[in-house]
């Protein structure tokens, strides 16, 4: 749903822009080391398929209580198992900066059947990439997904997922000056599938950049010691049932597991 990529971007962005340590200098090539870590980390190959378990952070995000005019942006290239029953609700999804989740804590249960996205929670480093420019920030953060996942009692699990993801930063014309609006919106914009970026009569911007996944896979899968973990590649994620709630999370906390918590209710 959301992607590290976005945000790692920002960093290397502000830092040619004149408002990192560096005093803006253009020839700045370091690679950039932070990201939107809500994504951000479901990206289409996560979840039940090769090399994954079931992350829904990007069918949720994703991939959002985001505008109107996406709220049906994914509804004809996702088929959803369990198909008799239609495409689930779209759930609102939590983001905030690092420090905003609290980790599930895993406690195991009967995981076998259909379960619904009802939540998520996902965090990114964007405000500390901002900080590298005096007064940018993040001025809103919005996003909703639906997915739905059955796990089968043979073991095989399905997934379909869907989500969308809005975010509005503030980048102000001390910046600007050094790094345009235009610039900005041209650096923003492979990372992401619609950015703009209008330059506002004090010479500030404000960029609404928005992310959109889908997500159809299958894999193998098995439970032990509280947490699910997938067999085509080993990955494995705390789970807890509680009464017809289902929460899990991955179990690499690092930059290259998936980020955020995922709640789905069973159906």
């Amino acid at each position: 749903m959301i992607r590290t990529i976005f945000g790692a971007s920002l960093t290397l962005i502000l830092a040619l822009g004149g408002c990192g340590d560096d005093g803006g200098a253009m020839d700045s090539g370091a690679e950039p080391d932070t990201g939107l870590g809500a994504d951000t980390g479901s990206a289409a190959d996560t979840g039940p398929g090769t090399d994954t378990g079931m992350a829904f952070d990007t069918g949720v995000a994703a991939d959002t209580g985001v505008a109107s005019d996406t709220g049906t942006a994914g509804d004809s290239s996702v088929t959803y198992p369990d198909g008799g029953s239609g495409a689930p609700p779209w759930a609102t999804l939590t983001l905030g900066p690092l420090g905003t989740c609290t980790d599930v804590v895993p406690c195991g249960g009967d995981i076998v059947g259909t379960w619904e996205t009802s939540g998520g929670c996902f965090e990114d480093d964007l405000d500390s990439n901002l900080s590298r420019c005096p007064g940018a920030m993040v001025t809103r953060r919005a996003g909703r997904a639906r997915g739905r996942v059955v796990f089968g009692a043979d073991g095989f699990a399905v997934r379909a997922a869907e989500s969308e993801v809005e975010y509005e930063l503030f980048y102000p014309a001390l910046c600007a000056g050094f790094y345009s609006c235009a610039m900005l919106e041209a650096a923003i914009a492979p990372f992401v599938d619609t950015v703009a970026c209008p330059v506002e009569a004090s010479g500030d911007c404000t960029c609404t950049a928005r992310i959109r996944t889908t997500i159809m896979e299958s894999d193998a899968y098995r439970t032990e010691a509280n947490q699910i973990v997938s067999v085509s590649s080993g990955k494995r994620w705390d789970y807890c049932v509680t009464g017809e709630r289902l929460d899990y999370q991955d179990t690499d906390r690092s930059s290259a597991g998936e980020p955020g918590t995922v709640e789905l209710t069973r159906r």
